[in-house]
């Protein structure tokens, strides 16, 4: 069933309409005709299934048959804190976070970033977020934020989800491995993980972190680029938390 993301849907709609860029893609790309399966989701967990009734120039209709319930959501919330990395990397990072089933992901600019970002890039990013939940079958979008720097992500993770089990994935010494972490914090509801830009994090920031309740923890022996750890943490924190029995 091809899917379509349209933000303002609620549960009462027996008829929704398609526009924009997602009428584009239903005409143009998939050439849809009237008859065919369709369904339409709101990113924040609801999609409806129906049957195109109309396409015109401009809009295309679908009539709405019925509610999908959505059982592929993680049993744990995950937060991921990725420091800001260069060229097309971010979207990387967002199209794996968001099939692996990350809820929330705050990019920053932290001290030894080797790049600085345009707030045009954050509709593309939440473009790309859209696209990955498609693909992957996730009713939820996960919310795209860049933060001024990694103190005011901590803090907004602190306002918003201050009872999450915090981990700092760092290559320095006095890190436990991952699973040890995760094993140890069974039934957590969330968990927050924080990943260093290309060049790594500075004692500073460190500091900040552990002092902010983050527990240091590996992931492996191996230095990843900064791309490479966001996913594997968010990979592994759904493999311990039971998100990809």
């Amino acid at each position: 069933m091809r899917r379509f993301f349209v933000e303002d849907i609620t549960p009462l709609d027996s008829l929704v309409i398609i526009k924009g860029d997602e009428f584009v893609h239903l005409k143009r790309v998939l050439r849809l005709k009237i008859g065919d399966a369709a369904s339409v989701f709101n990113g924040s967990g609801l999609e409806l299934s129906g049957t195109v009734e109309a396409v015109e120039k401009d809009f295309a209709k679908i009539k709405i048959e019925q509610r999908i319930e959505h059982k592929n959501e993680s049993p744990v919330h995950i937060t991921l804190i990725q420091g800001l990395v260069k060229g097309d990397k971010p979207e990387l990072v967002i199209q794996k976070a968001t099939e692996l089933g990350v809820n929330a992901l705050f990019f920053y600019v932290a001290a030894r970033s080797v790049v600085q970002i345009k707030d045009s890039r954050l509709a593309r990013w939440r473009k790309v977020a859209i696209e990955a939940a498609k693909q992957c079958g996730r009713a939820i979008v996960p919310a795209i934020i860049m933060a001024d720097g990694m103190k005011a992500a901590l803090g907004r993770l602190a306002s918003e989800n201050s009872g999450a089990l915090k981990l700092v994935f760092w290559e320095g010494a006095d890190k436990k491995g991952v699973k040890e972490v995760l094993r140890g914090a069974h039934g957590c509801g969330s968990v927050a993980a924080l990943v260093g830009p290309e060049g790594g994090f500075t004692e500073e920031e460190i500091n900040d972190a552990i002092s902010s309740g983050f527990v240091p923890a590996g992931l492996g022996p191996r230095i990843l680029r900064s791309e490479t750890a966001g996913v594997a943490a968010v990979a592994v924190i759904q493999y311990e938390s039971g998100g990809m029995d």
